[in-house]
């Protein structure tokens, strides 16, 4: 009854998109390759304005080097605090915030580094919604089953 085709599970079935038929990446999986696309997305932000071409993209990796980033509760509001607080959600397994974080991040350079990655988070994300919305359902109709014997 529960997986019909308008039961709650089908529907929680249908949220979850196409793309995780060939898997879906775990929490820890995502964890360790943002940190690349961590690296490769601060040297993106730090090529300066109007310099994308070889020399550029150097001065970037120098700046993304020497530079301290910025801290997250600095309270500043440019594209290197978010990536510092993604990076930080990204630590802490809330996708979704690092995700949102990301987002924000003006420079296209950076936009296209990180795209691979956020479409991978936004599967699991969808993947973890469903699963619970199952689980759920489940468990309700445990419940239900439970009652009807007594």
């Amino acid at each position: 009854i529960a997986a019909g085709s308008e039961g709650v599970v089908s529907t929680a079935c249908a949220t979850i998109p196409s793309s995780v038929k060939t898997g879906v990446p775990t929490v820890a999986e995502l964890q360790s390759r943002f940190e690349n696309v961590h690296n490769k997305c601060r040297q993106a932000i730090n090529v300066p304005q109007g310099r994308l071409g070889l020399e550029g993209q150097l001065v970037g990796m120098v700046l993304a080097t020497l530079k301290y980033p910025p801290k997250p509760e600095d309270g500043l509001d440019d594209d290197e605090t978010h990536l510092v607080k993604a990076r930080h959600f990204v630590q802490m397994g809330t996708l979704e915030e690092a995700v949102g974080e990301l987002e924000q991040v003006a420079s296209d350079q950076a936009q296209l580094i990180s795209a691979d990655w956020k479409r991978a988070a936004l599967d699991r994300i969808a993947v973890e919604k469903a699963l619970r919305v199952i689980k759920m359902e489940c468990a309700l109709l445990d419940e239900s089953c439970l009652n009807d014997i007594e």
